[in-house]
């Protein structure tokens, strides 16, 4: 600690110090009459100033550069200004202030928290009404409100000229029920491998490779009969059995089945 500190301290502090020093033995002669002449000195060179902000009177050390404007920091912190903004509850329709820059509310916290019954008069029977909650107030009864009507409209075909009443809410018609093309009908020819015939095959799915009737023939299949060699128990060859008594649509789905069996 130095004269400087000394000098810098309050005056009770000073004091204080200085008595600790002589209970100590220690002489604060000296040292008094250095900080008595450091003090006089910075009195001498402290000038006087009004606060700009509180109009408060102080003191300070001539230095170079601008001289202050404020007395403390407290004056120096620029103000912060307080937004005040009004609005009305929509269930007392009383008005309150709100401070701060936040989202104005719609209620005002007595009714956020109690439930509020309100009256209104309907515009359409003129009767009087009761409302429990929040929100707007209505105008008119539940039972007073208009019952939805179905949407009717009138179109005129593009084709016969005619008027037509349409129902709903979709998009207008253009065209009425007995002027609309009839769905097309995809007509496509194959020829059946079984007995090389050509049919005709109505609709868009896969074109058939066998004709139905020969198809119910395959289902009902010959029996093949295989021949086994008793020591190896070993298949050796595969015949069709076929009967005598066959029509011709049978027996060349049964020369197929045998090409077939051949082929393999």
């Amino acid at each position: 600690m130095n004269i400087e500190d000394i000098k810098n301290m309050d005056k009770e502090k000073r004091d204080a110090l200085f008595n600790m020093m002589e209970s100590m033995g220690v002489n604060t002669t000296e040292i008094r009459k250095l900080v008595e002449e450091r003090i006089q000195e910075n009195a001498e060179s402290l000038l006087k100033e009004n606060c700009v902000k509180c109009g408060t009177e102080f003191e300070y050390e001539r230095k170079r550069g601008q001289k202050p404007k404020y007395c403390s920091d407290e004056c120096r912190k620029p103000e912060i200004e307080k937004k005040v903004r009004t609005y009305t509850c929509d269930t007392c329709e009383q008005d309150f202030e709100m401070h701060g820059r936040g989202k104005l509310p719609k209620t005002c916290a007595t009714c956020k928290e109690q439930p509020v019954t309100r009256t209104y008069t309907c515009d359409v029977c003129g009767e009087e009404g009761t409302q429990v909650g929040k929100g707007p107030l209505r105008k008119r009864h539940p039972e007073c409100k208009p019952a939805k009507e179905e949407a009717v409209r009138t179109y005129t075909c593009d084709v016969c000229g005619k008027e037509g009443i349409q129902y709903g809410i979709g998009k207008t018609r253009v065209r009425c029920e007995g002027c609309k093309p009839p769905l097309e009908k995809v007509t496509r020819t194959y020829t059946c491998r079984v007995c090389n015939n050509e049919f005709v095959q109505h609709g868009r799915g896969r074109l058939r490779t066998i004709s139905p009737d020969c198809a119910a023939k395959l289902k009902k299949s010959p029996v093949v009969k295989e021949s086994v060699n008793t020591e190896s128990n070993t298949p050796v060859e595969q015949e069709i059995v076929t009967s005598d008594d066959v029509d011709d649509d049978t027996q060349k789905v049964l020369d197929l089945l045998n090409n077939i069996m051949g082929g393999n």
